[in-house]
């Protein structure tokens, strides 16, 4: 089975996934996170990051794009569902690990979008 993806979109997610790496890790280190624990988390990211790539690059070409556009509309609905009232909890709550969650998000909100 071969794999065909364009130029462009490698070069963009090899790009972000670079990012990711120096990041991730000084931001988690430095909201109190031990270096071990740190690569233990940004590994498993990666590890979920490089598979969701693999299953779109493979699968991309057999569904009709009606389905993608109707499969993103809905993980995009309810990811605003799961993620607004988490956002909130963040934003006004107090619990232990909190500060780490905050410096990953700001991190993670700093970095440059695609340009296409």
């Amino acid at each position: 089975m071969e794999v065909v993806l364009a130029a462009g979109e490698d070069a963009d997610g090899f790009a972000f996934v670079a990012s990711l790496i120096g990041l991730g890790s000084t931001a988690l280190i430095t909201a109190g996170e031990s270096e071990i624990r740190a690569a233990q988390l940004l590994s498993a990211f990666f590890v979920v990051f490089l598979l969701a790539r693999i299953v779109l690059g493979v699968m991309a070409h057999r569904v009709p794009s009606f389905a993608i556009y109707t499969a993103a509309m809905f993980w995009a609905a309810l990811s605003a569902l799961v993620a607004l009232p988490l956002g909130a909890t963040v934003a006004v709550a107090s619990f232990p690990g909190r500060r780490a969650i905050v410096v990953v998000l700001n991190a993670l909100l700093g970095l440059p979008g695609q340009s296409r």
